[in-house]
């Protein structure tokens, strides 16, 4: 993605970052906060192309998963969320 916006050939570029919503569904808590931290690593990478090659970056989700993976009777939570996501 960053070698695209990098090359400025496009004037829109889409992407979807499918792991935390895929590893979220396993239920396994550590492969979760993994493929978080990878994502946000990559979207961090991509906003920094953004911004030196003037383009505007966008970021949305349809649902949530990750964000809850424990049901309140402490099992696991593998389905989507309608949570509100925060940015830091």
């Amino acid at each position: 993605m960053v070698e695209q916006i990098n090359a400025k050939k496009h004037p829109f570029v889409m992407c979807n970052f499918a792991p935390p919503d895929m590893v979220g569904h396993t239920g396994v808590y550590e492969a979760a906060v993994k493929a978080c931290e990878a994502t946000d690593v990559a979207i961090g990478r991509i906003y920094e192309a953004c911004k030196a090659n003037g383009y505007v970056m966008m970021v949305t989700a349809d649902h949530g998963n990750a964000e809850q993976m424990m049901a309140p009777d402490g099992s696991k939570h593998t389905a989507h969320t309608c949570n509100k996501g925060e940015f830091d």
